[in-house]
């Protein structure tokens, strides 16, 4: 009975919204909103008894449209403990269908309910609950919707967190509420109020960078280089000698470094001299490089647990006695590979010169000719000894050899690819690490179809990031190697998902159900291809309730692509409600592209494929069979084998996030995952990095 009634409604709202328009008089117009929302409420109400989730998920979401004052109060009860949502899957939908009645106040009150949480409730997806409420208070600008975020701020833990992704992402247009409100200031707040850059928040803000918490000492002064740069400096300055918490004294540091000042470069070494703020003291020197943090730097002691760090920030620092230092531990042999990137990286057009000198020495020669490489990837400048180097080198050992082979593939491509048909398995990996970029992917490609030896499957695999390359293997191939369960699997995935068909679809929808996000995440890069519309529905599922940002951001990537009408609503969902800035950035940036009035979108940025990485595996797998999985910008996740020496170079990549995974030699069923024996990689770069003009 209950499923024909639904029927019956569902069929007179679908003859209402069919009808023709015709102008109705405003007492008409009322009466028919009236009738709408009394449906639309008659039609939910069943369905929130249903014992299907799905079914309870509908009729939030009917309540959601109708809206009237019936409707919301049905939502706001169903967020009740013992209510009609049951799980945190149903209190998002709930959520969600408030979100544009939040001005409304029994909308209101139900989320500001929803943004304290549920108590004994930790899961991802319920703190997704929490910022999802509270970005729709905040989308609200009501001010009664400010006030009670306002008061969060003023709670630590989640609820201040949420409260400070959701006015970041739709900031108040008075900032009172935030300086008024009840209870004591937390960290989540002052560095709100940085962020908002409002000078009303200064009085505030350094009041309690003179004196307050550790904590919150330490990100007021932080903020009120934003709002006050000069102040800052000042006050830096006067409390770096006197202040004895280790945190405290490194934001004064963060301060005197971000501003340049003369005296930043002493403060620096002070940190690093401190075993408690050396690390705080690096990520300063990382941040805010200049020759003047250089000098410090090149005077500061290696240590086993940072030693990589420290070389990184005097190659972004440069200077005469950075460079020194850097040459200095070329060296030095287990020090010489990073100090080799970080000259490859260094900004300072004379670490060219340091590092072809380098190319004439035989015990440096082989990283000083991958840093030169890098260089040339980054800068575009290609060093006088490069070649003669790498022809010794192609004389020499598995790893000399793999070296050269690798450098000519990121400077000659087309020299490189015959090296993808050799007989020498150090070769063909290593030139596979670029087999990604379309002048490689090809030739790759075409000997995957056919090779059986499982490491170099592994390592041609990386072709499948490049779709024409795709289209070269057959679909029996790409399903083999997705329920291969190895590295390879994630780029099969991605593959086939662009081949998105009738028979494949079935197979699809089951990695969107995988408990390994990156597959998920593959998945929808993928499907975002396909030239199926019904692709569409598909990613906007996947999208409702996916707990992980990075897979987010790949669906709205996906979305974004599309050019279906329906789109539309995921995308303005996702750039209201998300609380991940960048998904909810490319939302809005895909919007403003739909718009009819749009102007045409601009070329490629320069330098767009000026990103680089490189990890050293210690020791060196044996066998030279290591693998590390080095997910990219885009997501995509590169299954790049190390040479003979444990080294693992890779060039022109797009410039952003990246991280990386170590894989066992002998992978297992399932995801491949570090674990166990697995040797760490030393400096696993968190960004895909290119040297800066």
């Amino acid at each position: 009975m209950k499923a024909k009634l639904e029927r019956a409604l569902l069929a007179v709202a679908c003859l209402g919204a069919a009808a023709p328009a015709r102008a109705l008089p405003a007492a008409q117009k009322g009466e028919e909103r009236s009738l709408r929302s009394s449906i639309g409420v008659g039609a939910a109400k069943p369905l929130l008894r249903a014992d299907s989730s799905a079914m309870r998920q509908r009729g939030f979401e009917r309540l959601g449209s109708a809206g009237s004052a019936r409707a919301l109060e049905l939502l706001a009860r169903a967020l009740d403990v013992g209510g009609a949502a049951r799980d945190a899957r149903e209190r998002l939908s709930v959520v969600r269908a408030l979100a544009p009645h939040a001005a409304d106040p029994t909308a209101q009150d139900a989320l500001i309910r929803a943004l304290g949480g549920v108590e004994g409730r930790t899961t991802e997806r319920d703190r997704l609950v929490e910022q999802t409420a509270a970005l729709a208070l905040s989308a609200s600008h009501h001010p009664l919707a400010l006030a009670a975020l306002a008061r969060a701020l003023r709670q630590p833990g989640r609820a201040s967190e949420a409260a400070r992704t959701a006015l970041s992402a739709h900031p108040p247009s008075r900032i009172e509420p935030l300086l008024l409100a009840a209870g004591a200031p937390t960290a989540a707040l002052v560095e709100l109020l940085g962020e908002l850059g409002n000078t009303s928040a200064r009085p505030l803000v350094e009041g309690l960078a003179k004196k307050g918490a550790p904590s919150l000492q330490a990100a007021a002064l932080g903020a009120l280089f934003t709002l006050d740069r000069e102040r800052a400096v000042e006050l830096a300055r006067a409390t770096f000698s006197i202040v004895a918490d280790g945190h405290v004294r490194a934001a004064c540091g963060r301060v005197l470094a971000l501003a340049g000042t003369p005296d930043a470069g002493g403060a620096l070494l002070t940190l690093l001299d401190d075993a408690a703020t050396r690390s705080e003291a690096l990520d300063i020197a990382l941040e805010a490089p200049s020759p003047t943090l250089g000098d410090a730097l090149a005077a500061a002691r290696l240590t086993d647990s940072d030693t990589d760090r420290l070389l990184a920030a005097l190659g972004r620092a440069g200077g005469a006695r950075a460079l020194a230092r850097l040459e200095r531990e070329l060296a030095n042999a287990p020090n010489a590979w990073s100090a080799s990137y970080a000259l490859a990286l260094a900004p300072d057009p004379d670490a060219d010169g340091v590092l072809d000198r380098a190319l004439d020495r035989p015990a440096q020669r082989r990283d000083a000719a991958r840093a030169a490489a890098l260089r040339f990837v980054a800068s575009g400048r290609r060093l006088p000894r490069l070649d003669r180097a790498l022809e010794a080198l192609s004389r020499g050992d598995a790893a000399d050899r793999a070296a050269s082979a690798w450098c000519n593939a990121v400077l000659e491509p087309a020299r490189a690819a015959p090296f993808l048909g050799s007989a020498d398995p150090s070769l063909v990996r290593a030139v596979a690490r670029q087999a990604f970029t379309p002048e490689l992917a090809s030739a790759a490609a075409q000997r995957l179809r056919t090779e059986t030896e499982p490491s170099l499957i592994r390592a041609l695999a990386t072709s499948l990031a490049d779709p024409d390359a795709q289209n070269l293997v057959p679909t029996a191939t790409l399903v083999a190697l997705l329920e291969r369960g190895s590295a390879e699997t994630y780029l099969a995935a991605y593959a086939l998902a662009r081949r998105d068909d009738e028979a494949l679809r079935p197979r699809l929808v089951e990695l969107f159900e995988a408990e390994d996000p990156s597959l998920r995440l593959h998945a929808a890069l993928g499907l975002g291809a396909s030239t199926q519309p019904s692709a569409v529905g598909v990613l906007a599922d996947a999208y409702r309730f996916e707990i992980e940002p990075r897979v987010r951001r790949a669906l709205v990537a996906a979305l974004a692509g599309r050019k279906e009408r329906a789109v539309s609503a995921v995308l303005g969902l996702a750039a209201t409600l998300d609380p991940d800035p960048e998904a909810r950035a490319a939302a809005r940036h895909a919007l403003e592209r739909r718009a009819p009035s749009a102007p045409p979108e601009p070329g490629p940025p320069p330098h767009a494929d000026a990103g680089t990485a490189w990890i050293r595996v210690l020791p060196p797998p044996s066998g030279s069979t290591g693998l590390a999985l080095l997910t990219t910008p885009q997501g995509l996740s590169l299954p790049l084998s190390t040479d003979a020496d444990g080294s693992v170079t890779v060039g022109a990549l797009v410039e952003g996030e990246v991280s990386v995974t170590l894989v066992p030699s002998a992978p297992s069923s399932g995801a491949p995952a570090s674990g166990a024996g697995v040797p760490a990689p030393r400096a696993a770069a968190s960004r895909a990095e290119g040297a800066k003009p």
